[in-house]
């Protein structure tokens, strides 16, 4: 997943259960991350999603789990984000070149062409018989929008099966999973400890922007800070809006709190796509999801932030100088 998956526990020797060590079971935990890759990557030509792509436009494709729990999930939040989020829109990711990154602007007919051949329209699945087929060829499945997320969700679902209890799985800097809390980092409001996450600034990704207390709850964010180009001296991002083939734009950074990494890893690309008014209102109509926006401004600080569903004893700003909304 191009990605470093970090494991953290209080006390590698201590916090373990049953006479293993905490180390251990992360280890194992992290194992877990490569089955999810083994599956889901379409960069390795052996995986279920690279066979789907191949085939499913000629022949019927077996549905087997965990697959097919995945499958299901991603489809059930695209339906949840209107389409906004969308696991067989892979034909305008190469279109755009970020599958090589190498972005570059497509001329109207190779987008058109790209556009016809994305969405989950595309599918169809016999329930009976537990296939999926492709309706046409050239329609490409990617769960690069949430691979990390149930990756992350798998080794949090594997360190707890071993009985642990206090525990960070985070994969890069865009996404993690708390269970328990850290010793000492501890939150008065919450009564416990928390595991706190630092959230980067998507201009100058080596300054922290806010910081987010996390409780047996998920994190991700989705923004251009590492993929993205310039074009006639417009900055265009790797995240593309799946109705209109064109680069999301508005947004720099999306962070999404929710119940599991797999949501929060699809919605915060959901959300970036969506834009800062479909996603306040989004939240607001269901609170069990929390976000935190960075806008694009074209003058004064050049950005803007927006928290929805949060308040200040799980989030803190430190970058002072920014105009700040919370609803």
């Amino acid at each position: 997943m191009a990605t470093a998956f970090e494991f953290l526990v209080n006390d590698p020797a201590e916090d373990g259960f049953r006479g293993r060590p905490a180390a251990e079971i992360a280890l194992d935990a992290l194992d877990k991350i490569d089955l999810v890759e083994e599956i889901l990557s379409v960069f390795r030509s052996g995986s279920v999603v690279s066979r789907i792509n191949a085939c499913a436009s000629e022949f019927d494709v077996p549905l087997a789990e965990p697959f097919r729990h995945w499958f299901e999930k991603s489809l059930a939040l695209g339906r949840l984000s209107d389409g906004a989020f969308d696991i067989a829109a892979g034909s305008l990711w190469e279109g755009w070149g970020f599958a090589r990154r190498e972005g570059r602007f497509p001329t109207e007919e190779e987008r058109a062409e790209a556009l016809a051949r994305s969405g989950v329209k595309h599918l169809s699945i016999d329930e009976d018989r537990q296939v999926i087929r492709l309706d046409r060829e050239g329609v490409i499945l990617n769960f690069g929008g949430i691979g990390k997320g149930i990756g992350l969700d798998e080794a949090a679902g594997a360190a707890e099966a071993q009985g642990l209890k206090d525990f960070l799985v985070q994969g890069g800097r865009s996404g993690a999973v708390a269970r328990g809390g850290r010793r000492g980092d501890h939150s008065p409001a919450l009564r416990r400890d928390v595991w706190t996450v630092s959230v980067a600034d998507p201009l100058r990704p080596d300054h922290p922007l806010a910081m987010i207390r996390l409780a047996d709850r998920a994190l991700a964010t989705s923004g251009s800070a590492e993929q993205f180009f310039i074009y006639e001296g417009k900055r265009y991002s790797h995240i593309l809006d799946p109705a209109t083939g064109f680069p999301a734009a508005g947004l720099l950074s999306v962070t999404v709190l929710g119940p599991t990494a797999a949501e929060a890893d699809a919605l915060s690309t959901a959300m970036f796509v969506m834009g800062e008014k479909k996603t306040v209102a989004f939240c607001q109509d269901h609170p069990e999801y929390s976000a935190l926006l960075v806008t694009e401004e074209k003058t004064g600080s050049a950005r803007r932030l927006i928290a929805v569903n949060m308040d200040e004893d799980t989030l803190s700003i430190l970058a002072e100088d920014l105009p700040v909304e919370i609803f």
